[in-house]
């Protein structure tokens, strides 16, 4: 499950490497077209908001893997570690509660915007707003994976 874990985490960091890379070189060839050619480019803005709404969303998925969402721990580290077990495992829920909440409107919201397109490139608009329920179907598997490690783990501490 780890290794399946860490070939999707590889995927989503190319593929947001490569999102970056589209982002500044539009970024770029549209202010050299505006300042330098005088002929703006139409569909720069879109494709750079659709780049930069594609990075949030699988950052955010990156995040919740790694464990580097903002956490606050100043009042569960003074804690004893039971309870600071049961918070842990309690934000834990929270926040797949919340993936959950995320992937279900946005699907929603994908579904009822189906027939919509982008104005400027000839792109449904679903193209954007996808990114939420994929975004929040990664974190939903990314949480219950440490859910169960974290089951695991202090199944382990009990044996020995």
């Amino acid at each position: 499950m780890d290794k399946i874990s860490r070939f999707i985490g590889n995927m989503i960091e190319k593929v947001m490497l490569l999102l970056m890379v589209l982002l500044v070189a539009v970024t770029f060839l549209q202010v050299l077209a505006r300042f330098v050619f005088k002929i703006p480019i139409s569909w720069s803005q879109e494709m750079v908001k659709t780049c930069f709404v594609w990075i949030i969303f699988m950052g955010a998925a990156i995040a919740v893997k790694e464990r580097t969402h903002l956490t606050l721990d100043m009042l569960s580290a003074h804690l004893p570690k039971k309870l600071q077990g049961a918070v842990r495992k309690g934000v834990l829920l929270l926040m797949l509660s919340c993936a959950g909440i995320l992937f279900y409107g946005g699907g929603r919201y994908c579904i009822s915007s189906a027939s919509k397109t982008m104005v400027t490139m000839p792109l449904p608009a679903n193209v954007q707003y996808i990114a939420m329920p994929v975004s929040a179907f990664l974190m939903i598997g990314f949480l219950l994976q440490r859910i169960v490690q974290e089951g695991a783990e202090k199944k382990e501490g009990r044996e020995r």
